[in-house]
């Protein structure tokens, strides 16, 4: 498998990287984190404006049709730049999702409305014990009429607030499906966790009128890998902030006369946390490489891709506060900043040892 980027692939990484370090200062992140209902509309329009919100989308419907390869790269970049803006759960995990629908008009309504109204979408899979799974749903779905009405509780849902559009998993007479439903129709709750950049919420549904997907149960398990497999790339790209961070700081901080970055102590901190970051991002770009091939490893990858981000990047980030020192736990420095996203995204969508038992199952081990 070559892992070497194509000459378009780097170009769309150095542009995102340039967009994001432009229109994203630390200032929004802070500003969300004193209103976590303060979504930056001027961010949100350039990332629309940019195409990443239909990444996905294939041309027929408007969008770019580009691979998995192109998201992670635009969402480790994301995650580089701390994006406090509903990217990841509309271009990561709503389009996968809805992509995967096999009612047509449904699907073309929902994608060519990301791609010509810069919709933003998310999806309510998370059951109340916090669990995500597509094979299991405590929502109910009943008919009623020529639609449908859902009544249940959804957890965990990323972005729900901002959000005009939700698939939610329900248990149907038929079976477990996916349905649409409008935001307007359900009740939020904010969930205070350790990150505020990306809000997450629980989601009331009662009586709600939704329009089933119809979705393959086999598609709708690859549109989770994409999820899991993109939010990885995010995380990854946190990661990396916080260990050039640390290096930088490590160069710069003097203790006894000389800079600590001189005591071998700290340049195996670093150097053993570079090569965890560069063996979970070689997972995650394989996962991604698997999945646009359509490969029968693709959700082994998606698990080990997870689950070795996951741990490197908490490692990094423990290793970056202690090099920081007590200046890594104060407010004022953005470090923490990273280290909350780190934390929360290592979780959603499974933590590492979560993935490792997954992988087990797919290993019959």
């Amino acid at each position: 498998m070559d892992f070497r980027l194509t000459d378009e692939q780097s170009a769309l990484r150095t542009s995102a990287r340039s967009l994001l370090t432009a229109e994203c200062p630390i200032d929004l992140i802070r500003a969300r984190y004193a209103d976590v209902t303060a979504v930056p509309e001027r961010l949100s329009a350039a990332l629309g404006d940019q195409g990443w919100l239909r990444l996905l989308v294939p041309e027929e419907h408007g969008g770019l049709g580009l691979g998995i390869v192109e998201l992670c790269l635009v969402l480790e970049e994301a995650g580089r730049a701390l994006v406090p803006a509903p990217l990841w759960s509309t271009a990561g995990l709503f389009v996968p999702l809805a992509g995967a629908a096999t009612a047509g008009d449904l699907r073309a309504d929902l994608l060519t409305r990301v791609s010509a109204d810069g919709l933003r979408g998310t999806a309510a899979i998370a059951e109340e014990d916090g669990r995500w799974s597509l094979a299991s749903a405590s929502t109910m779905a009943t008919a009623k009429g020529d639609g449908w009405r859902l009544n249940g509780l959804k957890r965990l849902v990323p972005e729900a607030d901002s959000a005009a559009v939700l698939l939610v998993s329900a248990q149907a007479p038929d079976g477990i499906d996916v349905f649409a439903v409008d935001r307007d129709a359900v009740t939020t709750r904010w969930i205070e966790t350790v990150d505020r950049s990306r809000a997450v919420y629980d989601v009331t549904l009662q009586d709600a009128p939704a329009r089933r997907l119809d979705v393959d149960p086999a598609a709708a398990e690859t549109a989770l890998e994409i999820a899991t497999v993109s939010l990885a790339a995010e995380l990854l790209g946190a990661a990396r902030w916080i260990l050039d961070t640390t290096v930088g700081y490590a160069k710069v901080r003097e203790q006894f006369g000389v800079p600590i970055g001189s005591f071998q102590a700290v340049q195996h901190m670093c150097a053993d946390d570079l090569l965890d970051l560069e063996r979970a991002g070689a997972a995650v770009y394989w996962a991604a490489m698997c999945l646009d091939a359509d490969d029968e490893a693709s959700a082994r990858a998606t698990a080990i891709a997870k689950a070795s981000t996951g741990d490197a990047a908490r490692h990094t980030a423990k290793d970056g506060i202690q090099i920081h020192g007590g200046i890594g736990y104060t407010y004022e420095h953005d470090l923490h900043l990273y280290i909350r996203r780190v934390y929360a995204a290592e979780s959603l969508l499974g933590g590492a040892d979560e993935q490792r038992d997954k992988l087990a199952d797919l290993l019959a081990l």
